[in-house]
């Protein structure tokens, strides 16, 4: 195709000949020549090529006339392609050309193979619940396929909360996934218990009085008490003087004895009465304690 100037150029030089040598004055002609009836025979020929033109001189045998005959290439000069009908990407299109050389105008007609698709990938990321995708969408007629991508993750549990127990109720552990799936679970945290100290003694026992001792929960505050048994009576001695007229008198002795049977009882049932008081006053204190403590933990639970 990039011999086609040079085969133009050929072209017009053998016309230029063609006239010149019209344009000499010709020999005397034979008879008949003068009628036109020359006798014409090839007295030079170049061949033409596949891509440029080639010429034949005729010279007239009588009266020695001539003339140059053009021989075109023997390939076509085609034009530029012209689609008919687009190729798709899974179906043949059609296309034409025409042969420019004006002694050997033609057509042709070929089939364009189809384009195939142009694929391109994009991802679908996995996550703990579902596996992965690839999808490949063509980028000239929307055609699309998918393939299995990567396999669903695992959870990926962390602590996000803490609910901390108390001494008489339980606290709660949160986990959650990390990887955002919503996905959370939870551990119970038992109770811790009361953390008492040693007993401390804040009544002492005395004689026919109970005492107190109490622990004291170093975490909340809780308080345990427990009674110290009174201590026993000390027993009654005899006053020097009724040992001395203990023998005199006779009896004396037995009626002192008598006295304090008849007197005593009243007194020992006031002791025993103010202690059993002051235990019961101390145990319904630490009993209403309990309680208001008890009330407490139950709302912060």
């Amino acid at each position: 195709m990039s011999h086609a100037p040079q085969g133009h150029i050929r072209r017009g030089l053998a016309w230029l000949a063609v006239i010149l040598l019209c344009a000499l004055p010709l020999p005397a002609r034979a008879e008949g020549c003068d009628t036109g009836q020359h006798s014409f025979a090839v007295a030079e020929r170049v061949a033409p090529t596949a891509t440029e033109d080639g010429y034949e001189t005729l010279r007239c045998t009588l009266c020695g006339y001539s003339y140059q005959a053009v021989l075109y290439a023997t390939s076509h000069l085609w034009g530029p392609w012209a689609e008919d009908i687009p190729a798709t990407c899974t179906k043949d299109g059609k296309r034409h050309r025409t042969c420019t050389r004006t002694k050997n105008a033609h057509h042709e007609v070929e089939a364009v193979p189809a384009l195939g698709h142009e694929y391109k990938r994009s991802d679908t990321t996995s996550t703990c619940m579902d596996a992965g995708q690839y999808t490949y969408t063509c980028a000239r007629c929307g055609n699309s396929y998918t393939e299995p991508g990567e396999a669903a993750l695992e959870h990926l549990f962390e602590e996000t909360a803490v609910l901390a127990a108390t001494c008489l109720a339980g606290g709660e552990r949160t986990f959650a996934c990390v990887y955002g799936c919503g996905e959370s679970y939870t551990e119970p945290i038992a109770p811790l218990g009361h953390a008492f100290g040693d007993w401390a003694e804040e009544q002492p026992a005395e004689p026919g009085l109970d005492g107190l001792e109490a622990c004291v929960c170093a975490a909340c505050g809780a308080r345990e008490e427990r009674i110290l048994p009174a201590l026993a009576l000390p027993v009654a001695e005899k006053l020097p003087l009724f040992n001395e007229v203990d023998a005199i008198a006779g009896g004396v002795s037995g009626g002192v004895i008598l006295l304090a049977l008849f007197a005593l009882p009243p007194y020992v049932r006031t002791l025993s009465r103010s202690r059993r008081d002051s235990r019961a006053y101390r145990e319904r204190a630490a009993f209403e304690e309990r309680e208001a403590k008890k009330h407490d933990f139950r709302k912060l639970a």
